[in-house]
């Protein structure tokens, strides 16, 4: 009888033991959620406590890697995310928040690879979707982007920043209405910053939509007046509308605040070029090689103003480069065989027009047949050196 009395009293023992642990747990874990917004250093003694009491309580281990990840302290964050999800393989928690670190570290595709197990273990969640979707616009995928997107609103997720991305996703595939559409959604969804009103403006700049772009860019500069890519916009629009001075303060104003730009200086060397201010248009296209040598389009412009100054060689020089990095253009070629020609070299000049008119340049047939016929010898067949 004793020992069944003796028996009786451990187990009340033991239950009132394990009724305690998980009280003194519960109180634990409380203090530490309270404390996880104010203090997470305080937070994360409250869940090293409660691993101490039971090793395997995965939301404690959760809790800390959200408070050491708040710290910075990623390795420590990651090695907690990992722990649960060992203890528990069908959370998809875990992996979401370990695709939001490997973002943050642009590791997009360790990024992706939890996101797509979130989604497995979690299929009608939409921040999933949504959050995998944005690590495809940085991957470049808009497509794939569009269509998880997609996703997440069917499941009833229509955040304002999905919207934005979606709108920049279509953007970015040169779908102009669709971007319009999505990122003007965002907008009166109350994504209403800087970002959002420039690439508006951008999709309907592209849409040759110039007054309402001009009026979304302005917003976009109101919001953040050191946004060069909204002044360079600007400087574009008031090309296109021959506002030239305009156009000439917009890209100041950008390159200003991002000097190596070299497509604003080419267009504000343009820009410069319309009002006869060759000088200054002949810095900016130099200014746009020195920053990128390959690109072709500085070359054919300093040519233009070499060539209205009559250095036929520079022009030349220029050209040549122009049509070396940018293949098969007619028009360049024939201009090429004019500056042949005012070179004095007369070979290169009618191979020159006789290219030209094979690319469908007209005024190079009638210069092919005139200049061709002053050599001496039939033409070679040879391109230009």
């Amino acid at each position: 009888m004793q020992k069944i009395i003796l028996l009786a009293l451990i187990l009340m023992n033991l239950t009132v033991s394990a009724q305690n642990k998980e009280e003194i747990i519960r109180d634990y874990m409380a203090s530490g959620t309270l404390e996880f917004i104010t203090d997470k250093n305080k937070a994360i003694e409250y869940f090293n406590k409660v691993i101490q009491i039971d090793s395997n309580y995965a939301m404690a281990y959760y809790m800390r890697g959200q408070c050491y990840y708040g710290l910075d302290k990623i390795n420590e964050a990651l090695a907690d995310f990992d722990r649960v999800i060992s203890l528990e393989p069908k959370n998809p928690k875990p992996h979401a928040l370990k695709g939001v670190i490997y973002v943050d570290m642009n590791n997009y595709y360790a990024a992706i690879m939890e996101y797509n197990t979130a989604v497995e273990l979690a299929p009608d969640n939409g921040v999933y979707y949504y959050s995998r979707g944005f690590v495809q616009i940085k991957l470049e995928n808009p497509w794939y982007a569009i269509k998880d997107f997609e996703k997440a609103i069917a499941l009833k997720y229509t955040d304002k920043e999905l919207y934005y991305w979606m709108g920049y996703a279509y953007l970015y595939l040169n779908d102009f209405p669709k971007a319009v559409s999505n990122l003007s959604f965002a907008i009166e969804k109350g994504k209403r910053d800087a970002d959002a009103y420039f690439h508006l403006g951008h999709a309907k700049m592209y849409m040759q939509m110039y007054i309402q772009a001009l009026q979304d860019l302005e917003m976009a500069i109101m919001f953040d007046d050191q946004y060069a890519p909204a002044w360079y916009d600007k400087g574009f629009i008031y090309i296109q509308q021959g506002e030239y001075q305009n156009a000439i303060k917009s890209y100041t104003k950008g390159l200003e605040l991002y000097p190596v730009q070299a497509m604003a200086y080419v267009n504000r060397g343009i820009a410069y070029k319309a009002v006869s201010q060759p000088d200054e248009a002949l810095a900016d296209f130099t200014k746009a090689i020195e920053l990128e040598p390959a690109y072709p389009d500085p070359y054919f412009h300093r040519s233009l103003i070499y060539d209205e100054k009559k250095d036929y060689q520079n022009a030349l020089s220029d050209i040549v480069k122009y049509t070396q990095l940018r293949q098969g253009d007619a028009d360049a070629i024939y201009r090429r065989g004019r500056l042949y020609l005012l070179t004095n070299n007369i070979q290169n000049a009618c191979n020159d027009f006789k290219e030209a008119a094979n690319l469908g340049n007209e005024m190079a047939v009638k210069a092919a047949e005139e200049v061709c016929a002053l050599l001496a010898v039939p033409v070679e067949e040879n391109k230009p050196e």
